[in-house]
């Protein structure tokens, strides 16, 4: 009998243990959902930076909890690589990104990545674009949270000269496709 008892302690303290790992000690990773919505266009300062807004949701897979330190963004067009180093985020009010907390629940912002290289000439060019979303996360190297492909026709790349317009790729949900649209600046968000 009591070598049944101490089989079932033993169960018991295992499975108590594998339960704390996976809920309170786990890290987890940083998750991201598809953007609802995608903007190109410039920052709208004295400098006219170009700028990428997404709209999405960050989540963490473990109850603990994960620290954003910084976020950014690459641009791909052709051989051509863009950094948007300088990150800010907002639901209602802009703050410059750093340390953001995600858990669980996770949070839903409009994210602002802008070029950090204020004598940059870059500007957004026809053609296929593929957009790179990566966070670095406290004590780690970046992650690759997720890529987007977009097409931006010519007609359109040279409206967006004008810095007054943007260019908005909004997500239809059924096809799971950006449709997108020129934008007069300043945006809603």
């Amino acid at each position: 009998m009591s070598q049944i008892s101490n089989i079932l302690s033993a169960a018991a303290i295992t499975l108590s243990a594998v339960t704390l790992w996976l809920t309170v000690l786990r890290r987890g990773s940083l998750k991201m959902t598809k953007p609802t919505l995608i903007f190109f266009g410039t920052d709208g300062g004295s400098m006219q930076q170009r700028k990428i807004v997404i709209r999405t949701h960050l989540f963490s897979t473990s109850q603990r909890g994960i620290t954003i330190e910084n976020m950014f963004v690459k641009l791909w067009h052709k051989d051509v690589i863009q950094t948007f180093g300088y990150w800010g985020f907002h639901e209602e009010k802009m703050a410059r990104g750093t340390g953001l907390f995600v858990d669980q629940t996770g949070v839903t912002y409009y994210h602002h990545f802008v070029i950090l290289d204020t004598e940059s000439t870059f500007r957004f060019q026809p053609g296929p674009q593929i957009i790179e979303v990566y966070a670095s996360l406290f004590d780690s190297e970046p992650r690759l949270l997720d890529q987007v492909t977009l097409t931006i026709d010519e007609e359109t790349a040279k409206a967006m000269e004008h810095p007054a317009m943007g260019l908005e790729f909004n997500l239809e949900p059924e096809r799971r496709i950006y449709v997108s649209h020129l934008q007069p600046r300043p945006m809603a968000f």
